[in-house]
């Protein structure tokens, strides 16, 4: 257990045994699927700001639009940052245009049966993908309603999925993923994680809790991380670009209605 200087509060040990739910692939030719997103050649990554004021219109246009009920933050600004990032590439380079698909990261630790502890340590994640094989039906709203559509039927498939299930749904996806970073797919992939709601603002070393929380430059191209701002109430979003996509994306009108750069 631990316990906080000053404080008779106590916290449980972090735990070590996710080997025990999800064992080790031996398989030497299965690599991390991610490496083969590591180019960061010539990219340059910018923090984007969208306050709560921003972000409650941002939901009613989507849900307007489409009739997407309730959405959330995370999925009206993943929308619209990665429609703005995909019509910047296809503003720079036109004649190279790949169909886009959208990537959402997943924690799928709540997913398994029997249940991971909250105290366990290690990441454990998959994701869902929302592909356009057509750029004029690529809206911010449109890609919002279809990555609900996906994200729901990701939560149908993986809510109490065993072990050794879970184990054989990975190894498809890194071959997946594999496939992608090839270039063997033929599309633009883009890519989303979202920390928002994790308690980072809540962490204390003894000093206090931090006034601001930064995230160290993200190694993959086009990978959108997203965490709370430090009120709570606004997202923070780190995009790394091209930087000579990101060079048109800052100036997209459509993005700058809703967030600033800072």
């Amino acid at each position: 257990m631990l316990v906080h200087a000053g404080d008779n509060k106590s916290f449980p040990s972090p735990q070590l045994n996710v080997a025990s739910i999800l064992p080790p692939i031996e398989d030497p030719s299965t690599k991390p699927a991610f490496g083969l997103f590591s180019d960061q050649e010539n990219s340059i990554s910018k923090r984007l700001v969208f306050n709560s004021s921003k972000l409650s219109q941002l939901k009613a246009k989507v849900s307007a639009e489409t009739g997407l009920t309730n959405p959330t933050r995370v999925e009206v600004v993943t929308s619209l940052i990665h429609k703005c990032a995909n019509a910047a590439s296809s503003l720079v380079d036109p004649n190279s245009y790949k169909p886009p698909i959208f990537v959402q990261v997943v924690n799928i630790r709540n997913f398994t049966n029997p249940p991971l502890s909250p105290n366990s340590v290690g990441n454990l994640v998959h994701h869902f993908g929302a592909p356009f094989p057509d750029p004029k039906d690529l809206t911010y709203p449109r890609l919002a309603s279809e990555l609900r559509r996906a994200k729901v039927q990701f939560f149908d498939k993986f809510k109490g999925i065993s072990a050794k299930e879970l184990r054989q749904e990975i190894l498809k996806s890194v071959e997946h993923m594999r496939m992608i970073g090839t270039g063997k797919s033929n599309v633009d992939q883009y890519f989303c994680t979202s920390i928002c709601r994790f308690p980072i603002y809540d962490v204390d070393f003894g000093l206090g809790r931090p006034e601001r929380v930064n995230l160290a430059a993200t190694p993959f191209k086009n990978f959108l991380i997203l965490m709370d701002a430090p009120n709570g109430d606004g997202v923070e979003a780190f995009v790394p670009l091209e930087e000579k996509v990101m060079n048109a994306f800052e100036r997209d009108p459509e993005l700058l209605q809703f967030a600033f750069f800072e």
